[in-house]
């Protein structure tokens, strides 16, 4: 993961990141090409582009993307739709992005533009998977269920389906960042994280070939770990130029 910025056009109840609009912390484009040159020099097989919102540095996307292509890196981006228009969008897959990752979180307008906090959230996501499909490529769908939206997943599902989208990735919420001041609004019980498991029992029997596909963000970790002929270590790069194992492990001050 290169987080290239910081910086977002939403204020998600749940970012990790803690990502803001006003962030400045972020290496200038110099510093984060230097940073994409020694990422070249280890030959990583993919390299994926986050942020904060990605295309808030959009002209610095397209460079990082066209670098790494050049040298035969596989480059994925994940985005919220806030520049996913047909010619930016087109724009990014000719510099060699080979998928862009979307996250929609509800079926429902209001729910998912109260999550993000952002009146316009829920329209930016679904143009730019409507977008990615009118230029004939297939969006990578993301979901984190919570409290607020987890009843909405399986509609989502079937939202995507009748588009032709065949598949619906969702990971669960981490309390870190963000999301750690949200606990209590955002983390699922027990019960509720069943409830979830039957409904997407039950529309997966619904939707014949569509695929309800749960991600475990830090798999990576345990995985790997002990296993020295599955060598597929993942690092994460932040925008301040900061490394880490991952952004998604807590870690309690001592």
């Amino acid at each position: 993961m290169l987080d290239i910025t910081q910086r977002c056009n939403l204020h998600c109840k749940h970012c990790y990141n803690c990502s803001h609009s006003k962030f400045s912390d972020d290496l200038s484009d110099e510093d984060m090409i230097e940073v994409v040159k020694q990422i070249i020099e280890v030959n990583p097989q993919s390299v994926c582009i986050c942020g904060g919102e990605p295309t808030v540095r959009f002209d610095l996307c397209l460079k990082v993307a066209e670098m790494l292509t050049e040298n035969d890196i596989l480059v994925n981006m994940v985005t919220n739709g806030y520049k996913s228009d047909i010619k930016s969008l087109e724009r990014l897959y000719k510099s060699g992005i080979n998928s862009i990752q979307v996250s929609l979180d509800s079926y429902n307008p209001d729910i998912m533009n109260k999550f993000r906090e952002s009146p316009i959230a829920y329209k930016n996501a679904v143009n730019a998977i409507y977008n990615i499909l009118s230029l004939n490529n297939m969006p990578s769908v993301t979901f984190i269920p919570t409290k607020m939206n987890y009843k909405e997943m399986p509609l989502v599902g079937e939202f995507l389906y009748d588009l032709g989208v065949n598949e619906l990735r969702y990971m669960p919420f981490i309390a870190i960042g963000r999301g750690r001041s949200n606990i209590d609004k955002l983390k699922l019980s027990p019960e509720e994280n069943q409830e979830l498991f039957w409904l997407l029992k039950s529309k997966s029997k619904e939707l014949k070939g569509f695929k309800f596909d749960y991600g475990d963000p830090v798999e990576h970790i345990y995985l790997f770990r002990n296993n020295k002929e599955a060598f597929n270590p993942s690092y994460e790069i932040k925008s301040n130029g900061d490394i880490s194992l991952t952004c998604l492990l807590y870690t309690s001050p001592s």
